[in-house]
């Protein structure tokens, strides 16, 4: 194992993995090669530069690598903290008030397992952070990853639990709308039954009053859910409708797209996308709608 003098970057990394799990070297070379010109990405020379800096992390200890099995790409290596990455960000103090201090000690099985899935997220949020440098007027304001979008709340007396994949609060016009959503991606692996819970779960959260503390406002934030392809997305759409039917519920918006509408492999194909912040959303009954992260 081979000592190497850290950068401001290399922590900037580290804490990146911390929040999001893992990142793949698209990522990576998106968010820390200082040489694009956005919108497009020089992923080329951006990804051999971070391989170089990459290897000479694993070599000493700071972070790992392991292949991921993807269906639409082909091979794909997941890099995150090994055992003196997690030290370095634990004496950062990135972790000191967080409820679940063991987090970053899972086991890195347990990342590769969900692995296809942390990276649509991590490829919608990164595309949103790299669009906020790039386009004017529009800013991510404040996001939560894996590791801290775990809201506990109470609700007629009961102790519960809100898990989105990503909380985003995006602003548009130099911050004078601020617009707060919670995400969610389907990959078609979660069943109805699951669903069902899922979106109710997010109801108790919002009629519990919790989610001020975090948006800072008493306007109910938006769910929005990714889904694979239309079908998908219709079926999901049809769950909503039958949770808020049952329950009687008002005021609870959702939004729905796909990964095709949403261009969430953008970053991948070298370039930045505006998809998420065009009208590429619809609601449960199939109307259409603007973004939610600008209005």
């Amino acid at each position: 194992m081979h000592s190497i003098r850290l950068t401001a970057r290399d922590l900037e990394i580290f804490k990146y993995m911390a929040k999001l799990r893992l990142l793949t070297m698209n990522q990576l070379a998106t968010l820390f090669y200082e040489k694009h010109q956005l919108p497009k990405l020089a992923l080329r020379k951006g990804c051999s530069a971070m391989r170089v800096r990459a290897s000479k992390l694993i070599n000493a200890g700071y972070i790992r690598s392991a292949p991921l099995s993807f269906v639409d790409v082909a091979f794909t290596k997941a890099y995150f903290l090994d055992s003196l990455g997690i030290e370095v960000v634990k004496d950062l103090r990135e972790i000191e008030s967080y409820e679940r201090p063991r987090w970053l000690e899972r086991r890195h099985t347990t990342c590769l397992m969900q692995g296809p899935h942390h990276v649509l997220v991590n490829n919608f949020l990164i595309n949103l952070i790299m669009l906020s440098r790039c386009k004017e007027g529009f800013e991510v304001e404040d996001w939560l990853g894996d590791r801290d979008a775990t809201f506990r709340f109470s609700y007629k007396r009961s102790r519960l639990t809100y898990d989105p994949d990503l909380y985003v609060s995006a602003s548009v016009d130099l911050g004078k709308d601020r617009n707060d959503i919670f995400l969610e991606v389907d990959r078609n692996t979660t069943t109805t039954t699951e669903w069902r819970k899922k979106i109710f779960r997010f109801f108790q959260y919002l009629k519990s009053g919790k989610f001020q503390e975090i948006t800072r406002s008493r306007l109910f934030p938006r769910c929005c859910i990714l889904c694979p392809n239309k079908v998908r997305l219709n079926s999901i759409a049809k769950v909503i409708q039958s949770i808020k039917r049952e329950y009687k519920i008002e005021n609870c918006q959702f939004m729905l797209s796909t990964f095709h509408d949403i261009d969430i492999y953008s970053i991948d194909e070298g370039r930045i996308t505006e998809k998420p912040l065009e009208y590429q959303w619809i609601d449960e009954q199939g109307f259409g709608h603007i973004s939610p992260l600008v209005a």
